[in-house]
Formats: C-alpha cells, structure tokens, sequence
C-alpha cells in the first residue's frame, strides 16, 4: 500500500496511525516521512518522531539526514549516549562529514565533556574558511557555553555568529533567547539593522530589531519593524503579540485591537489575550463587545481579578451599577490589595447616590495605594464635591506626607478660595507660584471656575511679572 503523494498533515498523520495500528507494512516517500517527524517534534511527541525516523532508516538506510533527526530527538529527550551512538553511525556512512562533527562537538557538551567539545570547534575553527560554515562553528560554540551556564560568553560568540552570516536563522533565533535571559535588547539594535540591511527578508532579524528598539522606547519604530515581520512569516505569532502589546501601551487601541484580534484568528488565544481586546474595546467605549471578550476570558481563567474588575467598569458606564458591585465585589474577594477595586466600588456608589458607601471604599483604596497621586486626587474631588471641604483639605494634608508635589498644593488653595478664605487661599497660592509656577493648571483642574475669577488670575498674572523682572 502506497500513501498517496500530496496528502494534507493532518490526512498523513491519520493515515499513519491507523496503519500502525494495523501494523500494515507501508512504504512512504521521503518527504511525507520528514512531515511527519516535524509534526510529531513539534508536538513534543519525541518518542513518535523517533518511531518515524526508525522507519524511516530502514525504508532509506544511506539517508544520513534522518541520522541527523534521530540525534536531534535524541538530545530534545534528553538522551545523549544515545544520540552519540546515532552520531557513530553517520560518521560510518559520512567520513569526516563537518555536520558530524559539529553534532558531536554539540553531544559531548551534553555529556559534560567539555574539553572534547572545545577540541572540536578549535580544530575546525582554525580550518575553516567560508563564512557560512564558520558562522556554524561558532553558533555550535555558543550552544556549548549555554549548556556550561556561561551566558555572556553565549551571547558573545552569538554575535560572531551573527556578524559573519546574517542569514544564519539558527544563531538569530538563539540570540533572542539569550538576549531576553541578559537583558541586553538596546545594545542589538545597530547588529540587527545590519542583518536586515543584507537580508531583508530576515523575519528573526525584524523581530529582534523590534524587541531592540521596544526597549529602547523608539516605539514607532518597533512597530514598523514588527510589521515587516509580520509580512514575511504571518504564520509567526510572536510578532503578532508584541506588536500588539507595544500599541497597547503607547494608548494606540485601534491598531492593538486589529493585532490582538488577527493574532486570536491565527493562533490560539489565551485570556490574556482576550483581556486585552475587551481593555482595548473599553478604551474606545464598545462596552458590549468588551464584555463578549471579558466572558471569553473568564472561560480561560476564571481566577482573574482583572477581568472581574473590567466587567465592572462596563456596567458602571452602562449604568448597571448592582452588576458593577457584584463584579468588583468579585475581582476584591480574589485580590483584596488592589486600590483601583475599591476606587470602583467608590465610584459606582457614589453614582448611586449613596456617599457613605463611597466614602468607606475611598478611604479603603487610599489605605492600599497612599504612594498613588490619583488615589488621593479621587478622594479628595470626592470630598469636594459632596461639599465637605474641611474634610478635603484634611485629607490634602494627608496626602502631602506621601507627595510633596505642587498639584495638592493648588487643590488646597481651590478648596480654601470655595471656602471663603481668600487671604489664606492667596498665602499659599504664592508658595505654589514659587516653587512651580507652570503648575498653576491644577487650580484650574480642581476649580475649573476659578480661571473665572479676577482675583486669582490677577494674582497670577502680577505673579509672573514680577517673575519675570527677577529672571
């Protein structure tokens, strides 16, 4: 029985189960044979891949990349003398072959045969002449230093690696392993735009130069990059995400929600990733389809503070303020020392008219987070606006042990002028003048009427022309 040429993956894959089970005797083309060890390595099926690779030699016994499998699943499974043992054989069919040599020099590392290791990618360096083979000696070296744990030495001969073949896949994937591990993202950005330069259809040579220039807080520039690795490989997730997750930061919603959601249609999505698409539906005010995602996302995990606490900033904009409740209700029983529930809870009941409420969970949030400006900002403005003022004022003073920052020194004045003290209120005006000026707008973001009020903006006004003879 022949397996027909030109099967889809998952028919070869059927196809080979159900006569193994049969134990029909099957003779298979090379390439579905190489599918198939793929398919069943990617799985982490190392014991299948290696019962195709076993039939595999025996269908094509002078094949040594089938071999070269077999030691590869040997070393993913952790069994290295029996990877060597593999190695014996190829060396058999292939004498002095500079692929077998690299494996044992890789196979040795792993048996902690250091030394034996070095002797090999020593010898050969001082062989070889060609950039590209030299390029793998070198990657074959810095796979010896991380199974030594000597990182920095890793990403050093990485480079070298790099840096003599730019097209060398394996040392860049490598390298975005090792980076990640050192931190070392911003000092790449130079090596990775040369790689693109020489090959611009490098999809890890974009990817890197966008973590690099992520790091380096040159945002549009990541961004750019990642896209260019999007349309080389759209079958590479990874790029998808971190695309994704940088527009996310920098507040840019429209084009996060269009990565986050082509990265869900292509690839399995998590509720990390739903979270996200409901926080950028939130963002832009699409409470409905927030939710739909926020219930995807509780299906993943249903242990989510976060998604609990989503829920109830949908139903507080849509005036559901008992769901609301329950849900940050829900989000605090799983993560009770998370300020921005209690601001929630805050929030809606202060909506609902009942300030007492309010005022406990308040209070409660600025207890959690007192080193969080906008925690006491809320509380106060809170105060304000339910016309206790001697109570805002005390609670600025408050805040000022934890921030001494101008901002609460302009809510005080704006709640002193609400309170008639006007001779007081420009006391202190002063002292904010003085120590930031330009700060004078949160007198205005606490009182926005008194932009309104003659004897403040004169105030003001004098103030800056008496500063301006001193300067």
């Amino acid at each position: 029985m022949n397996i027909a040429p030109h099967k889809t993956l998952f028919d070869l894959v059927v196809d080979y189960e159900m006569t193994k089970s049969l134990e029909e005797n099957i003779f298979y083309n090379q390439d579905d044979l190489v599918r198939l060890i793929d398919y069943f390595e990617q799985e982490l099926l190392y014991q299948e891949a290696l019962d195709v690779v076993e039939k595999a030699i025996e269908i094509y016994p002078y094949t040594v990349e089938f071999l070269f499998r077999k030691v590869h699943l040997f070393i993913f499974s952790e069994s290295p003398e029996s990877a060597l043992k593999a190695l014996h054989k190829a060396e058999l069919l292939v004498p002095g072959s500079f692929d077998v040599k690299l494996h044992k020099a890789w196979v040795f590392a792993d048996l902690g045969l250091f030394n034996e290791s070095a002797a090999i990618l020593n010898d050969l360096q001082n062989k070889i002449i060609n950039k590209k083979d030299l390029s793998l000696v070198y990657f074959y070296e810095a796979l010896v230093q991380e199974r030594k744990g000597e990182m920095n030495k890793t990403y050093q001969t990485l480079r070298k690696a790099i840096e003599l073949d730019p097209t060398n896949k394996e040392a860049l994937e490598k390298m975005w392993l090792c980076i990640n591990r050192l931190s070392y993202q911003e000092q790449n950005i130079e090596l990775f735009q040369k790689v693109v330069n020489e090959d611009p259809y490098s999809w890890w040579g974009w990817f890197n130069l966008g973590t690099g220039l992520e790091y380096a807080c040159r945002y549009e520039e990541a961004i750019e990059a990642y896209e260019f690795a999007m349309v080389i490989d759209p079958n590479m997730d990874l790029a998808y995400r971190y695309c994704a997750e940088v527009c996310f930061n920098v507040n840019k919603f429209d084009a996060a929600l269009r990565y986050f959601e082509e990265y869900s249609r292509k690839f399995q999505a998590d509720a990390d990733i739903y979270l996200k698409i409901a926080t950028c539906y939130l963002q832009l005010d699409k409470t409905m389809a927030a939710k739909k995602f926020l219930f995807m996302a509780i299906d993943e995990n249903e242990f989510n503070e976060e998604v609990y606490f989503y829920l109830g900033e949908c139903c507080q904009r849509e005036g559901d303020f008992p769901n609301a409740i329950l849900y940050y209700k829900k989000a605090i029983n799983l993560y009770p020392l998370r300020e921005e529930l209690f601001k929630g809870l805050g929030k809606t009941y202060f909506k609902m008219n009942k300030p007492e409420h309010a005022r406990k969970y308040f209070q409660r949030m600025v207890d959690i987070g007192p080193d969080i400006l906008d925690c006491w900002k809320t509380y106060i403005e809170f105060l304000y606006q339910i016309n206790e003022l001697e109570n805002a004022i005390k609670v600025i003073d408050e805040a000022s042990v934890f921030h001494d920052c101008s901002s609460l020194k302009y809510y005080k004045v704006a709640y002193q002028v609400a309170m008639g003290k006007m001779a007081e209120a420009k006391y202190y005006l002063g002292e904010a003048l003085e120590e930031d000026f330009h700060g004078y707008r949160f007198l205005f973001e606490a009182e926005p009427r008194l932009s309104k009020m003659n004897d403040i903006t004169k105030f003001i006004s004098e103030f800056e022309q008496k500063r301006h003879s001193f300067l």
